[in-house]
């Protein structure tokens, strides 16, 4: 079993906010061909479709106008569920190369993932296994909205996959992903995330 926890030091989030990075702005609906895995919770699938995602809007400081739940669930849990795919449950394996796992990230969260990205992705066992399958994907966000006005959020996230291979693993990422609004679109500027493999 291996574990690894790596927490953002909070001069980086506060940083990050105080810049151009943290702009509060509204939410928006997210475009028809969003990430096809993101669901509301309400929602089921088939026992034979790939997993999807279940997530919802847990806890508002503040005030969210009339449909904002929904809409900010539509266009916050796409850029978590890039992040898995990246990272985790897409692309070909074997796979050594992790490089481009983290969609989504601000650049300087993009500079902090690589360096761990044994925790953040599958980089760790990546080259010795050959298929991956979700059997969780958990997503609650909590909101900070001011006036209506949804100024950052908290994805607290759950991702448990099973993986193909001559060792085959159980895995569990579970914590605390910060995201703010950057040029109209949400992106994850810190991580407070630990990673367990058995």
């Amino acid at each position: 079993m291996t574990m690894g926890t790596l927490v953002v030091p909070l001069v980086l989030c506060v940083a990050t906010a105080c810049s151009g990075d943290a702009q509060v702005a509204e939410p928006e609906p997210a475009p028809a061909s969003a990430t096809p895995s993101t669901v509301q919770e309400s929602a089921t699938s088939e026992p034979s479709a790939p997993l999807t995602t279940t997530s919802r809007v847990e806890k508002v400081v503040g005030t969210l106008e009339e449909g904002g739940r929904g809409r900010l669930v539509e266009s916050v849990t796409p850029v978590i569920d890039r992040w898995w795919e990246a990272a985790y449950l897409g692309d070909t394996w074997p796979r050594t190369s992790f490089g481009d796992a983290f969609p989504g990230f601000t650049r300087g969260a993009t500079k902090e993932a690589r360096r761990d990205q044994d925790l953040l992705s599958n980089a760790d066992i990546g080259a010795e296994v050959t298929g991956v399958t979700a059997t969780r994907r958990d997503v609650r966000l909590d909101v900070i909205a001011p006036a209506t006005r949804t100024a950052g959020v908290t994805a607290r996230i759950r991702l448990d996959f099973e993986t193909a291979g001559e060792v085959p693993h159980e895995v569990s990422v579970r914590g605390r992903v910060f995201l703010t609004r950057k040029d109209g679109r949400w992106r994850i500027f810190g991580y407070d995330v630990r990673k367990v493999v058995d």
